[in-house]
């Protein structure tokens, strides 16, 4: 089910056995407000949920108020993707969403860069409670500095692709990703664009020290098989080609559901 409307649907009129909701929120005026715990209470009744997208789209603006008690809760025990697109407060009901199944995790401004201070914890708190076995994360324009990506990589044990756009990744962060500390043990995909103080350096490093010692040998984190460098500034055709010795490396990317490519489509003039 697609809706796309300026206000929530009231309660009981979403079919209950639905598998997909996709929710489209423009507003009408400047500013149309919405309420955290009426988007909980929607969720409280859809619990055979496969997929749910959240948006405001892009030039629209929607305040989200943080009126959800502390200890309100949603379960969705058979959720296995969330998409939230939208402006700060949006991302403030991670902590009341329990999603054991989710595989796939999509988290996108529709802003240049948030300032919510509370984002790294909104999502920390996701994380820890809900505990699921991701298999992908994007986070674009969260503006989440190194030190939130330091508590957010450690909860990532089974994450396979990362997919970090408009960040302000620094290479500390990525050498979270290979010894001592190993995070992201089992991430093989990276998907990296307009990260603009990350250095080729960086990701050479990381890559070559995810390689298997020795053919054949069990290994306790996996290779990156796979990374896109698209409008990075600080990695040279040198750091590319030394790349592209060890793994596939994507320059222009192409796939099905590449949301950057859809919106470069959308909108040309913005990019």
């Amino acid at each position: 089910m697609h809706i796309h409307r300026n206000l929530l649907p009231g309660r009981n009129i979403i079919p209950s056995s639905i598998s997909h909701l996709s929710l489209s929120l423009p507003s009408l005026s400047v500013i149309t407000r919405q309420s955290t715990a009426s988007v909980l209470r929607l969720l409280g009744e859809l619990l055979t949920l496969q997929s749910l997208s959240i948006e405001v789209p892009s030039g629209h603006r929607q305040s989200f108020e943080l009126d959800a008690n502390q200890g309100a809760v949603v379960q969705l025990t058979q959720l296995k993707k969330l998409v939230l697109t939208g402006l700060n407060n949006i991302f403030g009901i991670l902590p009341h969403l329990r999603l054991p199944l989710l595989s796939q995790l999509h988290l996108r401004s529709s802003l240049e860069y948030l300032q919510a201070e509370e984002m790294a914890t909104w999502i920390e708190q996701f994380l820890d409670r809900s505990q699921p076995a991701l298999s992908v994360l994007e986070i674009r324009d969260l503006g989440l500095d190194s030190e939130a990506y330091g508590r957010i990589l450690p909860l990532l044990f089974t994450v396979q692709e990362l997919r970090l756009h408009d960040s302000d990744i620094l290479d500390t962060v990525l050498r979270q990703l290979s010894g001592p500390e190993w995070r992201c043990p089992n991430l093989q995909r990276l998907d990296l664009r307009w990260c603009g103080r990350l250095t080729g350096r960086a990701l050479v490093e990381l890559v070559r020290n995810r390689l298997p010692i020795e053919e054949g040998i069990a290994m306790s984190r996996k290779a990156i098989t796979k990374i896109t460098v698209i409008n990075c500034s600080f990695v040279k055709e040198e750091d590319i080609l030394d790349l592209a010795q060890m793994t596939v490396c994507y320059l222009k990317y192409k796939g099905q559901d590449d949301f950057c490519r859809k919106c470069l489509e959308l909108h040309p003039s913005s990019f």
